[in-house]
């Protein structure tokens, strides 16, 4: 609630985007990150984009969109993630959705051509970073998460547990009916 226990004073902000220049809402290829002063938001101007590391492994900002280098790639199956920072366990966790056809290879929604219902299914892959920027790294993947179209997993701040190993998944489930759907997860970590 109004923007408490966040890292610094910046709203970030993840943008999907395909190797052909456009941005999809799911199985695309990667994800750019943008931030801007938490006051700022509807100021264009004074948003900044990363563009790499620099030596020191610090993350680089520029306000040239153009220059902006990817901080996530999952080809083909990218979708419009969420991330959410988990303070239990330092970690951001991202939840991707993608969609597969019958043999299990990426089948984007607007691909042209379309696909018959049945011969979709719904790909949920988890990823944790210790930063924004990454690097990222997969802990869960199901891919047979549902059929014709589950879709935008979230993970809200407010239902995480205080050790941050439960935690509540929202998602929308399929384009029939557009269900919130909500799933427990709980984490179990590895020794440091």
């Amino acid at each position: 609630k109004d923007y408490q226990g966040t890292r610094d004073n910046y709203v970030y902000a993840y943008f999907p985007a395909g190797e052909d220049g456009g941005s999809y809402c799911e199985n695309g290829d990667y994800l750019l990150l943008g931030r801007v002063p938490k006051y700022d938001l509807l100021d264009r101007a004074a948003w900044a984009f990363f563009a790499g590391l620099d030596e020191a492994g610090k993350p680089i900002w520029n306000s040239d969109d153009h220059r902006t280098e990817p901080v996530f790639h999952y080809p083909l199956m990218t979708g419009e993630n969420h991330v959410s920072y988990n303070p239990g366990i330092r970690r951001y966790i991202m939840g991707n959705y993608g969609f597969l056809d019958e043999a299990g290879n990426p089948r984007p929604y607007h691909a042209v051509g379309g696909w018959p219902a049945s011969a979709l299914r719904s790909q949920l892959t988890l990823f944790e970073a210790p930063e924004p920027w990454g690097p990222w790294s997969s802990f869960y993947q199901d891919d047979n998460w549902g059929t014709y179209g589950d879709y935008q997993p979230s993970f809200p701040t407010k239902w995480m547990s205080g050790d941050g190993k439960t935690m509540l998944m929202v998602s929308s489930g399929s384009f029939d009916d557009y269900n919130m759907t909500l799933q427990k997860v709980t984490l179990t970590l590895a020794e440091r």
